[in-house]
């Protein structure tokens, strides 16, 4: 949903630059003759259903130097980048377009797999919202698919993995998500991984579900796992790399044997008493569970532990907002139905669910509720209103509710103690 743009310089010191790959790969030489589409440029794609639509070429790889293992990376215009794929050279048609920055290659700038890597993940981060979606938008993504468990996945969009790690597939484990590049490499890691007591501490426990808490500063190289792992399946969201700065949230699922498979995630910048939630990720194999949601709950459960009302990083993405305006909603609807036939103000509401006043206000507004009643700003519940909130449309209960007699966070804690440090 939303998350801070942050990077160590090491981290991006190891990626070459463009005119250093393209010196490299000037040097190779090809068994055959054959005319590369334009990078930068638009052509008829057809794809894998037969449907022919526009497509940017943003990349060409090949793994030798043969014609039958040319790819090309297209990004499809006016879809998201989720959808961009490799296709075979054959399923690139007539040229449509050309941008204003495109030259014409010949096989000279045939991208290898090596060069693939430089590419993808050489240049500048930025925070700027307007960056991000166009960088985002010519990225190409450097892993295919993922081995997590026995779920085999495909990644929506670019992470920075090392080099030498991006390679069509990858193998994570999802207890710890540390990546290996063959499975034999992955099967022993785990023999020793399920082993190892989780980071950090248990704050959440109930049925088949867990949750830890994760300090960034004190278990930093499971969080960079964790962040670089997340990014395969968050949009234009840089992974983070000082993960210092966050505390994390990770959902595991219990299995039959009491193993513990990482479900999703989301963090929390230290520094910010007002926001209680940077990213969340709920991994493709754990969606339609209502997982997403439920780290919501977590995140507001939390706050009203620690006393602090909070809310999540904005700009909000559409999906975002329609996430918390349900999950408001509810809040707000469950408080009515606890106080029928008496009228509450805004700061009770703000006191017990720690929902920041703006997002209750901003939601009373989209219900048609008016929060002014004999001179206070609150709400007086009749049973009509509360009949009319629970019918509409927009009202939808969780699938899974949180249970706070299960939640073992608890002040003081690390995140409290942080807090009163920074007042």
């Amino acid at each position: 949903l939303i998350s801070s743009v942050v990077m160590e310089e090491k981290s991006i010191s190891q990626y070459r630059g463009r005119d250093e790959s393209e010196a490299l790969l000037s040097q190779k030489k090809l068994d055959y003759d054959v005319s590369l589409p334009a990078l930068n440029a638009v052509y008829y794609v057809t794809r894998s259903n037969g449907e022919k639509r526009r497509g940017k070429v943003l990349s060409i790889r090949s793994e030798s130097s043969t014609v039958s293992t040319l790819e090309c990376y297209v990004h499809y215009l006016r879809e998201s980048s989720r959808m961009d794929e490799w296709v075979t050279l054959d399923r690139i048609g007539e040229l449509y377009g050309v941008s204003r920055t495109t030259g014409m290659t010949d096989s000279s700038g045939l991208k290898t797999r090596s060069k693939l890597k430089h590419d993808t993940l050489n240049g500048d981060i930025s925070s700027c919202e307007e960056d991000v979606d166009e960088r985002e938008n010519s990225m190409v993504r450097n892993i295919d698919y993922i081995q997590m468990g026995n779920f085999r996945i495909k990644a929506w969009y670019s992470s920075r993995y090392p080099l030498e790690y991006c390679e069509k597939l990858l193998f994570i484990c999802d207890r710890c998500a540390k990546y290996m590049l063959l499975a034999k490499s992955l099967k022993e890691h785990m023999k020793k991984c399920s082993q190892r007591p989780l980071p950090g501490k248990q704050v959440y426990r109930k049925d088949n579900l867990v949750v830890i808490e994760v300090d960034g500063d004190k278990n930093k190289l499971y969080c960079q796992f964790l962040a670089l792992l997340g990014k395969l399946f968050i949009y234009h969201k840089a992974v983070c790399f000082l993960v210092q700065e966050f505390f994390f949230y990770v959902l595991y699922e219990l299995d039959e044997d009491n193993g513990y498979h990482m479900a999703g995630f989301y963090s929390k910048e230290k520094n910010s008493e007002c926001n209680n939630l940077a990213c969340i990720s709920v991994f493709p194999q754990y969606q339609k569970k209502s997982y997403g949601l439920f780290l919501i709950q977590l995140s507001y459960a939390i706050s009203t532990r620690i006393g602090i009302p909070a809310g999540p990083e904005r700009p909000l993405s559409d999906l975002g907002k329609r996430a918390y305006r349900s999950y408001f909603a509810w809040v707000i609807i469950q408080m009515f139905g606890k106080n029928v036939g008496q009228f509450i103000t805004l700061d009770e509401i703000v006191h017990k669910t720690a929902i920041r006043l703006e997002d209750i206000q901003e939601t009373l507004q989209e219900m048609n509720i008016t929060y002014y009643y004999g001179g206070r700003h609150g709400v007086f519940v009749s049973e009509e209103l509360l009949a009319k909130c629970v019918s509409s449309p927009g009202f939808h209960e969780p699938k899974l509710k949180l249970d706070p007699l299960c939640l073992t966070f608890s002040a003081p804690s690390a995140q409290k103690q942080h807090l009163k440090q920074r007042r």
